[in-house]
Order: C-alpha cells, then sequence, then structure tokens
C-alpha cells in the first residue's frame, strides 16, 4: 500500500508539473550559459593570432593550422616581447580549458623555439554539449608575480 501511495503522488498533476518546470529551467540555464560563453569571445582565433599587453610585455597567442578544428592535432604558439624585444628565457605555461565545462585538464608544454617564439603541440576535445567556446590562459614567469593572459576563442 505504501508503495502504491508513492507511485500515486508522482503521477499527480503537480508532480508532473514541477518536474516539467524543473527541466526547462536546466535546460534554459544552459542556454544561457552558452551564449554568455560565446558572447565574451576576445580573441578570432580562425583568422589569426591574437595580441594582449600585460606588464609591459607583448604577448601574442596562436593556433596553427586553420581552421582550428577539435580532435587534431594542433600546433600551440606564444611570442614574447618587451618593446619590440625577444624575450627568450621566460617559462611559458598554456591551460585550455572551456568557461563553465569542465573538460579535464589540457596543458601543451611550451619549449623556447627562438626569437621569444614558444610552440607546443596538442588538441582540443570535442564537447557532447555543443559548445565551441575555448580559453587559452597563458602565463609566463614561474615566480611571484606571473603574467596572466586570457585569449577566448571559438573551434570549428
Amino acid at each position: 500500500m505504501h508503495m502504491k501511495t508513492r507511485c500515486s503522488k508522482l503521477r499527480s498533476p503537480t508532480a508532473r508539473t514541477l518536474l516539467l518546470i524543473f527541466t526547462i529551467l536546466v535546460i534554459i540555464g544552459h542556454q544561457q550559459r552558452s551564449c554568455v560563453a560565446a558572447s565574451e569571445v576576445t580573441c578570432d582565433i580562425q583568422h589569426g593570432p591574437c595580441t594582449r599587453v600585460e606588464n609591459d610585455m607583448t604577448i601574442t597567442f596562436d593556433i596553427q593550422p586553420k581552421p582550428v578544428r577539435t580532435l587534431s592535432e594542433l600546433r600551440f604558439l606564444v611570442t614574447l616581447k618587451r618593446n619590440k624585444t625577444p624575450l627568450t628565457d621566460r617559462a611559458v605555461a598554456l591551460d585550455l580549458s572551456m568557461p563553465g565545462m569542465y573538460m579535464g585538464r589540457n596543458r601543451p608544454v611550451l619549449k623556447h623555439m627562438g626569437q621569444g617564439v614558444y610552440q607546443g603541440t596538442g588538441i582540443i576535445t570535442r564537447c557532447t554539449s555543443g559548445q565551441k567556446t575555448w580559453q587559452a590562459r597563458v602565463t609566463v614567469g614561474s615566480g611571484d608575480p606571473a603574467t596572466i593572459a586570457l585569449y577566448r576563442f571559438e573551434v570549428r
């Protein structure tokens, strides 16, 4: 009898209505999060490198080849300059993430290739939700304070 009472409560119009409202709110919240992330894109990586100036340092971020696609081997490039002079002796770290969604740790190792260019290889995974906005966090220096540049971009 107790089980029958529980089942009849779940089948009530009120319970079904509440479940429907909850489902709709979850879907709307997910769509709004996706739209917010897409509207904050700061780097058109599909058309070329992106540059930011942080602490008097020019930090240029690029991904090759283009178009930048998920699940493809990619080359990540970071170029460092101060007053147009290449910075060749810095510790540079790259952390790739998806804003608002954990996609696992993705930190390609960058090595200095000469003339202030640091390079590494890796992939960008495909998100099952369909989101295509990613963020690259470039950290220069391992001491305190480190210089950080953020780039948000779209992948195909």
